[in-house]
């Protein structure tokens, strides 16, 4: 048994290694430039759960439309219910305790590896759980663990993960919930499944402006460190896919974040209490870092949906050391919900009222900015705020009056991009999950 998955554990490996070299030749073959399909639309969000909660009938996890396998490599196993050698390799699952994920967490505060069994869990906060050794908690299978709440939870959707140290989530589907690192460290997502979009939310209505909880895919706050994003989908947004506050040591590798929208609440909600941004004041993005005091962030390998927003607010600090490497941004949009700011990918500011000598210092290699064509734009990195030369990008100071750095890019392309020949495909062909799992095993 254990010769036999080695044995197709070497052929994964091969024919992964093989599909990446042709993935890359065909990317580089002319010029440098990406190969666009120019076919690929973003999947639609992931169905409410709330309804069939309230009626006690379970609904089942729609892996086989899930928009996020489009960006699996040809090499990875697309179906949950397929054979792969990793999860045969995986001790047997658990007996939970609880239906509740944090009642099941503190039931082994010893750390160690444990197999969830798949079905549905509710969300449960987690603090101070800080086990002496590595907690490596895996679903039996890939994206059939969902991490729900329950649906009367009206404003209460985030799942915190407070005080706590060396856990490993691994394949687990988050599924209409926000996950909030806060105050943690060395906290790791791998090959999870992350979607909230805007019409599961209870109260979508009062999501604006800070209101309520917004439907966010992974937050990270409260000074975290060292909180590691591997292989992950965030697929179906209403707000941030990933957003990031007062953190420190964070990478994002191998990610695919696409599918981030406001739906139905996209326009139109000006009022009062915050400012409209182009008739919108719902700020949505692929990636922000909201406040300041972001330091040593690193995202590579990835593809991004909608536009990365750095940013510095009221008495925020310096955003330092951010290096994105060898990432295509993608301005994504449809007929309903176009693309905010036109072909914007990329946007850094820092606002007169951030604390004095508060700066931003980024790092970029191989990036590649894609707009729908239907888009009549150019802007694709814009610079902004009230502080002159407070954007340092490769080392340049950037002029407060330069609002426009489209030369950071490696290329620019009017077309949609797809994601099966993108860098994260690529890392995933390499990387893989199952590998993953083999490790953790051995």
């Amino acid at each position: 048994m254990v010769q036999a998955i080695a044995e197709r554990r070497k052929a994964i490996a091969a024919v992964a290694l093989a599909l990446a070299a042709l993935a890359l030749l065909a990317l580089r073959s002319g010029d440098d430039s990406p190969t666009v399909s120019g076919d690929y639309t973003p999947g639609s969000s992931p169905p409410p759960t709330e309804a069939a909660e309230a009626t006690g009938v379970e609904a089942e996890a729609d892996v086989d439309t899930d928009a996020s396998a489009a960006a699996e490599s040809p090499a990875e196993e697309t179906s949950s219910t397929a054979e792969t050698p990793g999860e045969d390799a995986l001790p047997a699952p658990i007996e939970p305790s609880s239906d509740v994920l944090a009642d099941i967490l503190n039931d082994h505060r010893d750390g160690g590896l444990i197999v969830l069994p798949a079905g549905r869990y509710m969300v449960g906060d987690i603090d101070g759980l800080n086990p002496p050794n590595r907690l490596t908690v895996v679903a039996e299978r890939r994206n059939e663990v969902e991490i729900v709440r329950t649906a009367d939870e009206i404003g209460e959707t985030d799942f915190w993960i407070k005080n706590s140290s060396n856990i490993t989530f691994a394949g687990i589907w988050f599924r209409d919930v926000s996950t909030v690192v806060s105050s943690s460290a060395d906290i790791e997502f791998r090959y999870t499944r992350h979607s909230y979009p805007i019409e599961a939310h209870p109260d979508p209505a009062n999501t604006w402006c800070s209101r309520n909880s917004q439907p966010n895919g992974l937050e990270i706050n409260g000074w975290s460190e060292n909180i590691d994003l591997y292989g992950v989908s965030i697929d179906g947004i209403g707000n941030d896919g990933v957003k990031i506050v007062q953190s420190d040591d964070v990478d994002v590798v191998g990610a695919v974040i696409t599918n981030v929208n406001h739906g139905f609440l996209q326009k139109g909600n000006t009022n009062g209490d915050c400012s409209s941004i182009d008739g919108d004041n719902y700020h949505y993005d692929g990636i922000q870092f909201v406040n300041g005091s972001v330091d040593d962030f690193t995202l590579r390998d990835s593809y991004v949906g909608r536009r990365i927003v750095m940013q510095i607010d009221a008495d925020g600090e310096s955003n330092g050391d951010i290096e994105i490497d060898n990432v295509w941004l993608m301005a994504e949009s449809s007929e309903q919900y176009p693309a905010e700011y036109d072909c914007v990918t990329m946007l850094m500011r820092v606002n007169r009222d951030a604390a004095s000598g508060a700066r931003q210092t980024v790092t970029t290699n191989d990036l590649r900015s894609f707009c729908d064509p239907s888009v009549d734009g150019d802007l694709h990195w814009t610079t902004g705020g009230n502080r002159s030369e407070s954007l340092i990008i490769n080392g340049q100071a950037v002029p407060e009056s330069q609002t426009n750095t489209n030369a950071q890019f490696d290329d620019i392309r009017f077309a949609k991009a797809d994601i099966s020949e993108s860098p994260a495909a690529q890392w995933r062909a390499t990387n893989s999950y199952q590998d993953w799992l083999l490790e953790q095993n051995p």
